[in-house]
């Protein structure tokens, strides 16, 4: 017999039930995580996880792993696409997916941030999967194998473990050119591979470095110097691992660039396009992500080529009103040093810029088996975690002084790619944040102060502000060539005609850039036109604070927010100096 609840024990019955999913409801509640502590984790593992690829990047990230808890099992250089754009694709946008799972408002202000620029990244690269074998990983000046070699001439000894660990990524050297190979054969094969010419270049800079290919190396002389300053060694452990080293080099290292030139050598005769992305299947959409990407400027095509044309005809207009005794005389700062020129920046700075707590730089010249192919100058990124010396290094083939040097330290210097990575830093952002690829906001940076180094610089000599004008518009007219070349498919003869246009007829000067160009896609926009970003954001503030317009404050709010795309650091920047409506850059 069945037995029927009265309406009280009924009642009753659903009171309890309600009071134990209650329970139960506050009990899940508590188990998951707040939503800032969440994507802490989320953020944390993905640094770990990108630094657990590539030993070679953790070592220069990251001066204690171990305080990290990280412990790579092996040590390797990392790896290059497999060939599988759908599987590439799928994990972008579970990526994506996972992102898109927090909500911004439930977010520190910060971590706000963050997410913004990360999802923003996400996209950039699902747009590049159109072009998935047009991915550049190698080319004479900025390719992995000519970047290489200065990564393990500085790589830094601070314990045993270190020494044992760069042993085994020179171990590891024939493996990683043999995957990047097996990728350049994948794009070879749909007939995008590289050209005869620039595999004739790639195979130039192969044998400079290779040079005699014995103990005479320069890593092997920085081998022994580093070797030299570890207090942990003692004089026989020195001698015994210069002997081994030099082993590496002749057993690992050398063989390793031959084998990649003997690989590339097979190519050669396999490139089916001649000339830029543009002519290139599916290079065009390509090319226009790549640009979004690299610059962090939402602009399209047709905007950025107009924004350059009105800003070469400003600085023609400009060159053209200058007195005509301008740059009369001698620079001054011909008879300064590059080290006394840094000090001098360093301490010039305090007034338009926040200030930072002293930080340790030294300077080194560019090694003679790659000057030939290296920047005029670069920096190298100390660890997020430690003090350690700040380095920049100089090309002796460019033979800069003057303003020209001057202007190259500012750069890279104070208030440029030094200064900037420091007091980011002392911000003590998430530590993600100090390792995400910038590059339109970090060059374009570095060339926005250079034009601030030659305004002050006219007090001095007014030879700066025609120095910076004429790069000005050498960066513009590149910058120009780099979307005809990319954008439109010119070809050298469309380049030289174009040059011819502005005076430059040079053929061999119009062969080279037109070659740098080809194999450097989007290099040159980078940096200026993130130069014209920063610009134009500080013409948006002046007009919209008038004369409560404060250039330190204003640079203050650009680097406390640090490296990201423009459209989200326009927001940034407006709201730190309380601007409510915000203004387009490009306007």
């Amino acid at each position: 017999m069945i037995r029927r609840l009265s309406r009280k024990q009924k009642c009753l019955a659903a009171f309890l039930f309600a009071a134990v999913l209650l329970l139960v409801s506050v009990g899940l509640y508590r188990l998951i995580p707040p939503e800032p502590v969440r994507f802490e984790r989320y953020t944390r593992q993905l640094l770990e996880d990108s630094l657990l690829q590539d030993t070679l990047t953790l070592h220069y990230t990251l001066a204690d792993p171990d305080g990290w808890g990280l412990e790579p099992s092996y040590a390797t250089l990392g790896s290059f696409p497999d060939g599988d754009a759908i599987a590439q694709a799928a994990m972008l946008e579970n990526q994506y997916a996972i992102l898109d799972s927090f909500h911004s408002e439930d977010l520190r202000a910060e971590q706000a941030l963050t997410l913004d620029i990360l999802k923003t990244q996400t996209e950039n690269e699902l747009a590049l999967m159109k072009g998935y074998f047009l991915q550049n990983f190698i080319s004479p000046s900025l390719g992995t194998q000519a970047q290489l070699p200065t990564l393990l001439a500085e790589y830094a000894f601070r314990s045993k473990g270190d020494i044992d660990t760069y042993f085994a990524l020179l171990e590891d050297l024939d493996r990683y050119f043999s995957d990047l190979m097996d990728f350049v054969d994948i794009q070879a094969a749909n007939g995008v591979g590289p050209e005869d010419n620039t595999i004739d270049r790639i195979c130039e800079q192969c044998e400079d470095f290779i040079g005699r290919g014995d103990a005479s190396h320069f890593l092997q002389a920085a081998f022994v110097e580093k070797c030299s300053s570890c207090d942990f060694l003692s004089d026989d452990e020195r001698q015994s691992l210069a002997d081994a080293h030099a082993k590496q080099l002749t057993d690992c290292v050398f063989p390793a660039y031959r084998n990649l030139m003997e690989r590339l050598k097979s190519l050669q005769g396999t490139c089916k396009v001649q000339g830029g992305l543009a002519t290139c299947p599916n290079g065009t959409d390509y090319y226009e992500a790549l640009v979004r990407k690299e610059t962090g400027s939402s602009l399209t095509i047709p905007q950025i080529q107009e924004r350059l044309y009105r800003q070469l005809l400003a600085d023609i207009q400009k060159v053209q009103s200058l007195p005509q005794d301008t740059a009369s005389g001698a620079d001054p700062y011909e008879k300064l040093d590059a080290a006394k020129m840094l000090q001098l920046l360093q301490n010039s700075i305090l007034n338009d810029f926040p200030a930072l707590t002293d930080v340790d730089w030294e300077l080194k010249q560019i090694q003679d088996e790659l000057a030939d192919y290296a920047s005029p100058a670069f920096y190298l990124t100390p660890p997020i975690d430690a003090q350690e010396t700040n380095t920049i290094y100089i090309n002796p083939t460019e033979q800069m002084s003057g303003v020209e040097l001057f202007s190259t330290l500012a750069h890279e210097g104070f208030p440029g790619h030094l200064y900037q990575t420091n007091y980011f830093s002392s911000t003590d952002p998430d530590p993600l944040r100090e390792v995400l690829s910038c590059g339109g906001y970090i060059e374009g940076w570095a060339t926005y102060v250079e034009s601030w180094f030659c305004t002050e610089a006219e007090g001095v000599w007014s030879g700066a502000s025609l120095y910076w004008l004429e790069r000005s518009m050498n960066l513009c007219l590149t910058s120009l060539l780099d979307i005809g070349i990319h954008g439109h498919g010119w070809s050298l003869a469309d380049v030289g005609s174009f040059l011819d246009g502005f005076g430059i007829s040079d053929q061999a000067a119009v062969q080279n850039l037109y070659q740098y160009i080809l194999e450097n896609p989007t290099n040159y926009l980078k940096y200026y036109l993130g130069y014209l970003s920063f610009a134009d954001l500080r013409t948006a503030c002046e007009n919209a604070l008038g004369d409560a317009f404060d250039l330190r404050a204003f640079h203050e709010a650009v680097l406390t927010t640090g490296p990201c795309p423009f459209d989200i650091l326009e927001d940034e920047v407006f709201e730190r100096l309380d601007i409510s409506q915000p203004l387009s850059p490009a306007s």
